[in-house]
């Protein structure tokens, strides 16, 4: 895993995975925000 010749091209691919992962996250939670917030005043307004 320490070929320094490999090191470059897998640090971008891994740096693209995880820059990947964590924009799926944010998309899921602001997903999940809306989702509730949605719950929320659904819920306001029928009180």
């Amino acid at each position: 895993m320490d070929a320094p010749e490999q090191s470059p091209a897998g640090e971008r691919q891994s740096h693209a995975a995880e820059r990947t992962l964590r924009a799926a996250e944010e998309l899921a939670a602001q997903r999940r925000v809306r989702y509730f917030t949605r719950r929320h005043q659904a819920k306001r307004f029928v009180d």
